[in-house]
This record gives structure tokens, sequence and C-alpha cells, in this order.
């Protein structure tokens, strides 16, 4: 993706691998950046809490369909208008 423009950082590249999800979470929002997941343990944390935005994937997709799907997320969004926002990407079947 970042061959495409996208700015982006896994967790591995970030150092944040093995760190629990509220540690991703605040990571996540004092680097201002959303997260991208599928597990349903972050949509908890979001309960009343403000965030940087959440793109939650309803079941994991093979790479090459969730690469298109983040890169239309960022073509259509910008960075306040995932503020608070959690977006479900849903299965293309």
């Amino acid at each position: 993706m970042k061959k495409r423009g996208i700015d982006i950082i896994t967790a591995r590249d970030a150092g944040m691998l093995n760190k629990d999800d509220s540690a991703q979470f605040l990571f996540a929002k004092k680097q201002k950046r959303a997260i991208v997941t599928h597990d349903t343990d972050f949509l908890m944390l979001l309960d009343n809490t403000e965030h940087t935005g959440l793109i939650f994937f309803t079941q994991q997709l093979p790479i090459g369909e969730a690469i298109d799907a983040i890169e239309l997320v960022y073509l259509e969004y910008s960075a306040e208008d995932l503020i608070n926002t959690v977006l479900f990407i849903p299965t293309s079947q």
C-alpha cells in the first residue's frame, strides 16, 4: 500500500506487535491513525471514547481484497472524516 501512496504502518513496523489492544488503541490515537482490524475486541474499546477511527473488516479477507478496501477508504475519506467513526467493511461474497 505504501507503493500506492498510502501512509500506513503495521503493528510490526511500529514495534507494537505483541502489545495489548488498549496499547494499540492508544498508540493509534497518539499517532492520529485509524486502526484497521477484524478483531472484535477493538469495538469494545470504543465505548464512549474519542478515537481516530476504526476500519473494521467483518471477516478476514484475502490480502488483495483487504488492500483494495483500504485503498478505497483512503480515497473516499479524510482523516477528519474518520474521527470517532467505525467503518464496517463487509465481505464481497
